[in-house]
């Protein structure tokens, strides 16, 4: 009797509550309540027949709190695709391209164009919250401000998470040519942190203006730190587009403004924190900015979930929980922008850290210098009967138990490529000659899928000519060159261009090294997965600390090994190698061959280097008199075997049966001609003067006292690592001092060798 009356209860009063929510005279609500599960047998908490209605009363003052949302005005006026939203997706229609434009048109029929579509299915974002309790003592007393309570709280959650989705889906994963992300240009403040100033918005707003994005619909959203700074620093933003009543932000050059606590955060590179990740030290909140005609958003189903506790007396409490779907997002990416602050400690750092290891190769370089001069001293005889050589001597054994600077142990390539078809490249009767002189004629090839392929010959027979032809950079006099559609090519040249109508063979010295490469592609797909362009570096030994130093400060085989990476950045099916072995290591050369084996492509490779051929190689084309190419089979080793067997020479070489290799004919020529380096022909004695003589009892001295100066200087350099004013003056210091000891060292191995004549005399 009893649960009767306990249950009726309950549904007249959650018949009052349905009656409130739906707007019913509550009167008709209690009868309801009562009657109907009366007579459907079903009380609670025992039975089950209101239960669906009491979801359907969550779930409905739920969505009502979820649509009126939170502080996310910006997101107002977005077009809403929620109609087109079914089972939690939504379809979007790609239409590639627009149409083209006819001017003064006087050919007709006008020609048709078909713009290809494609459909883009779109999951939406599932926002689940964790399940709350609610007891049924309070269900029993009608807690409705509990109820309400409750749902405020899942709405708010639920409103949260999915408005810091929407603003990280809104802004660009990094800068490109349609996604601009401009860096503030401020003063640091206290932390370092580069502040906001009015000229960014100036700079955003130039970059939408060239990627031609309509005026009107722009909208910035600002982060607090941002809006913070103008306020700081700029009492034009104070006067003009500040409301210290409502602390809103007026339009601002074209810009909607809108403010929002949780926009997204960037690294110092300029590049997006992927969202759920915590943001690094460093990293910095961005403002974010949109097109929004360009940008869509979409909302799918809301459901309740209620677990009602009916078994056990003791635990009377019921869980509930809910689950949201929703999507806002850019329907290309497109049209969307940031301004972010960066640490300008953090890349002073950075900078400093790219010198100091520059430094240490430097450092290095020297000792090898100072190390071999120290050998031949200890060659010639070193006399350890004074207490100065047995000194330099063990100077000499402290400087070659001395270890290098350490570097990444190997360069790690994967394999990148695009799809090819069926038409490679195809060679039809080319022929090219310069000044009369004929350096291709009549050649025809067909380059078969996976070919590998080397051309050799001397120098200026009309290799490069020929692979300029084959990647369309010159015509060919004669005949005809086919290039498939899927075709792609890399062509990886013997020099660094010093033009920009070069294409990537062109470093700009002043450009960041991480910047030429993200000139190709933010992500390429190996077979590990999407890695990033700043992955890729690392993996060819360029270090976070040196991606962001001008390319400039590169040694010459750095740049080419750059270069090779950029190439192969772009993913090609026709890989051209013009002298590869060329200022490359032996580590990236190995890696490289290693990577050649496992290409799935076409590699056409120009090369002196006989190994490099055998390794790689599997059909030679020799360049021999009069333009004429010769077609062998094998490797380099089996083309010379086959000439030697006919008794011929490679072109622009001979054979040296000796070592089994190749030797230049200049070589030889320059090896037959005499020195005519004299020895002494006049007898004249030597002997140190007044000045020479002081200078040689004290110059191992002061060598030794800059070497003990540069110890203390590294010790120091370790001690101040992160005061970068402190560090700036050790290194500029250390370099100095290298630099005397350098001249030191030259003046010592002057006056021994000097010491030597003169005692050679006696």
């Amino acid at each position: 009797m009893m649960k009767f009356i306990c249950g009726t209860l309950f549904n007249v009063l959650m018949g009052v509550v349905l009656a409130n929510v739906v707007g019913m005279d509550p009167a008709y609500g209690a009868a309801t309540g009562a009657v109907v599960p009366a007579v459907l047998g079903n009380f609670m908490p025992l039975g089950a027949a209101f239960e669906g209605v009491y979801t359907e009363v969550w779930t409905g003052e739920l969505v009502k709190r979820l649509n009126a949302g939170l502080a996310a005005s910006f997101l107002n006026g977005i077009p809403d695709y929620s109609a087109k939203a079914e089972n939690e997706v939504i379809h979007l229609v790609d239409v590639g391209g627009d149409p083209d434009v006819l001017i003064n048109n006087t050919t007709y029929p006008i020609p048709v164009q078909n713009l290809t579509e494609g459909d883009i299915p779109i999951g939406l974002d599932k926002y689940q919250t964790k399940a709350t309790r609610v007891t049924d003592d309070q269900l029993y007393a009608i807690s409705y401000d509990k109820f309400s309570t409750d749902v405020q709280r899942h709405s708010n959650a639920i409103d949260t998470a999915k408005y810091k989705k929407a603003i990280h889906a809104l802004s660009p994963y990094s800068n490109t040519k349609t996604t601009p992300v401009v860096p503030t240009s401020g003063e640091a403040d206290a932390t370092g942190r580069k502040k906001m100033t009015r000229k960014d918005v100036i700079a955003l707003k130039r970059a939408f203006d060239k990627a031609e994005v309509p005026t009107d619909g722009r909208r910035l959203v600002l982060c607090p730190d941002h809006i913070n700074d103008l306020l700081e620093e700029d009492q034009k933003f104070r006067e003009q587009y500040y409301n210290y009543t409502t602390g809103k932000v007026t339009n601002m050059y074209g810009f909607e403004i809108y403010e929002f606590v949780n926009c997204p955060y960037f690294t110092n590179a300029g590049v997006k924190v992927p969202f759920g990740t915590s943001p690094a030290e460093t990293d910095m909140q961005a403002s974010v900015a949109f097109y929004v005609p360009r940008m869509f958003r979409a909302q799918g189903s809301t459901k309740m979930y209620y677990n009602e506790a009916r078994t056990n007396p003791q635990t009377q409490e019921s869980l509930v929980n809910f689950r949201h779907y929703e999507i806002t997002m850019p329907k290309k990416q497109e049209a969307i922008g940031a301004i972010y602050s960066y640490d300008a400690n953090y890349s002073g750092y950075l900078e400093l850290k790219a010198e100091r290891e520059e430094m240490q190769q430097a450092g290095e370089r020297k000792r090898q210098n100072i190390l071999r001069k120290e050998l031949e001293w200890i060659r010639r005889g070193a006399k350890a009967r004074t207490t100065k050589q047995k000194g330099r001597i063990q100077r000499y054994e402290k400087l070659k138990d001395q270890d290098a600077p350490q570097t990444d142990g190997s360069v790690e390539i994967s394999s990148i490529s695009s799809r090819m078809g069926k038409t490679t490249v195809e060679l039809s009767h080319i022929s090219k000659s310069y000044d009369s002189r004929v350096l291709i004629r009549d050649f025809t090839y067909i380059f078969l899928k996976n070919d590998r392929i080397g051309f050799v010959g001397a120098n200026g027979s009309g290799k490069t000519t020929l692979m300029k032809i084959i990647d369309q950079r010159i015509q060919p006099d004669e005949g005809t060159v086919t290039i498939g559609q899927t075709i792609k090519i890399g062509y990886y040249t013997q020099e660094i261009e010093n033009t920009k109508d070069a294409g990537i063979a062109y470093m700009d010295p002043n450009e960041k090294v991480i910047d030429y490469i993200k000139n190709t592609a933010e992500f390429v797909r190996t077979k590990d997965g999407l890695v990033s362009a700043s992955n890729m570096l690392e993996r060819f030994l360029f270090p976070s600390s040196q991606q962001y130093s001008p390319i400039g400060k590169l040694s010459g085989g750095e740049k080419r090994r750059l270069n090779l990476l950029r190439v192969l950045m772009e993913a090609p099916n026709v890989l051209i190698l013009d002298e590869p072995t060329n200022d490359l290591d032996i580590r990236t050369l190995t890696i490289l061959e290693d990577y050649l084996d496992n290409y799935d492509g076409i590699v056409i490779t120009v090369s002196h280097d006989r190994y490099f051929l055998d390794r790689v190689v599997n059909r030679i084309f020799a360049f021999e008199e009069d333009g004429k190419i010769c077609q062998y089979e094998g490797g380099y080793t089996d083309y010379v075997n086959r000439l030697a067997e006919e008794g011929k020479v490679p072109a622009g070489h001979i054979l040296d049966a000796k070592n089994d290799t190749t030797t230049s004919v200049d070589s030889v020529e320059k090896e037959n001609q005499t020195s005519s380096m004299d020895t002494w022909k006049r007898e004249r004695k030597l002997k140190f003067s007044y000045k020479e003589q002081k200078e040689y009892e004290t110059i191992e001295d002061d060598i030794a006292a800059l070497e003990q100066k540069i110890e203390e200087l590294d010790a120091q350099t370790l001690k101040f690592s992160s005061d970068f004013v402190k560090l700036n003056e050790i290194t500029k210091e250390k370099e100095q001092t290298e630099q005397l000891l350098e001249e030191k060292m030259e003046r010592w191995e002057y006056l021994e060798n000097l010491a030597a004549k003169i005692a050679g005399q006696q």
